[in-house]
């Protein structure tokens, strides 16, 4: 059981990370406003050229693929709660650490009732 637990936390990290290469790549770009074929394909040509995007596409494939390993192990309706609870709870902790952002009486009583239902799926 604890390494399904590990294996999603790892998913979700490796979600994060890729999230966060997409908006730091993003960052370096103008703002994407794809109206038309060839906007489109202007933005994607552009970003493709971006180190950040690239990275965080390779990443975001290998979360998919250790996804589809824990999709293959757990019904989807017990997999997908847990991996989005715990989803929250690292990007709360991550933008916390990282992003200083602030902690609140609020969000503790969030974290909290997302590891109680967590708890009860599992």
């Amino acid at each position: 059981m604890y390494k399904n637990i590990i294996l999603i936390t790892a998913v979700a990290l490796l979600t994060i990370s890729s999230q966060i290469l997409f908006k730091k790549g993003l960052k370096t770009t103008d703002e994407l406003r794809p109206y038309n074929f060839y906007d489109f394909s202007t933005a994607v040509i552009k970003l493709l050229q971006n180190k950040f995007i690239i990275a965080g596409i390779f990443i975001a494939i290998i979360s998919a693929f250790f996804w589809l390993i824990i999709i293959s192990k757990f019904d989807l309706t017990i997999a997908f709660p847990i991996s989005g609870g715990i989803f929250f709870i690292l990007l709360f902790l991550i933008s916390w650490i990282f992003l200083g952002e602030s902690i609140t009486l609020i969000k503790i009583i969030g974290i909290a009732t997302i590891l109680l239902g967590i708890y009860l799926i599992f």
